[in-house]
């Protein structure tokens, strides 16, 4: 009489465990899959990036300002500001080639 009591626990523990089976396997593939989407839209994402950083770096470092204007303001009254001015055009000009390097070969493998 007490075995058929026992064997309701042992089946209730097969049921349990076979149901944390189920969702260990459940988690896994949705973290499978979940993760091939993140690499899959990872150049996209490099190749967005990439896109709008010129531009962004651009509206930043130079915010509309002409040259004229800062040759009027800075560059006449301090040698100093101007040879700054150039050597950071000149890395903003560094910048812009690696991004467009790195554009063109996001852009290749997007398409």
């Amino acid at each position: 009489g007490g075995g058929g009591s026992n064997a309701g626990h042992g089946s209730s523990a097969n049921v349990t465990m076979y149901m944390a089976e189920e969702m260990e396997f459940i988690l896994s593939s949705y973290g499978k899959m979940a993760t091939r989407r993140i690499m899959d839209r990872m150049p996209m994402i490099c190749w967005q990036t990439c896109r709008t950083l010129k531009r962004n770096l651009q509206d930043m470092l130079l915010g509309g300002v002409t040259d004229s204007a800062l040759e009027t303001k800075y560059f006449a009254d301090s040698p100093a500001v101007l040879e700054k001015h150039v050597q950071v055009l000149e890395q903003f000009a560094e910048v812009s080639e690696a991004v467009e390097l790195v554009e063109q070969m996001l852009s290749s493998e997007v398409l």
